[in-house]
């Protein structure tokens, strides 16, 4: 899955840069995949949340 999304992100980039070996169209393809990196991010810490919790370890007794 992890692949698919990066080849996802590579066709938008390599798309929208195009061939040109310019810094100019590697920002507007850094610029185009952006929003999608973001989006992904917030996507994970989001359902990271939803992740049952580990119950504490109980402490021993106290003697």
């Amino acid at each position: 899955m992890i692949n698919t999304g990066v080849a996802l992100l590579g066709i938008i980039f390599f798309d929208t840069a195009g061939s040109a070996v310019s810094p100019h169209a590697y920002g507007q393809g850094f610029q185009a995949v952006l929003p999608y990196m973001i989006g992904i991010a917030a996507a994970v810490a989001l359902l990271a949340q939803l992740l049952q919790r580990r119950p504490a370890p109980s402490k021993p007794a106290a003697r």
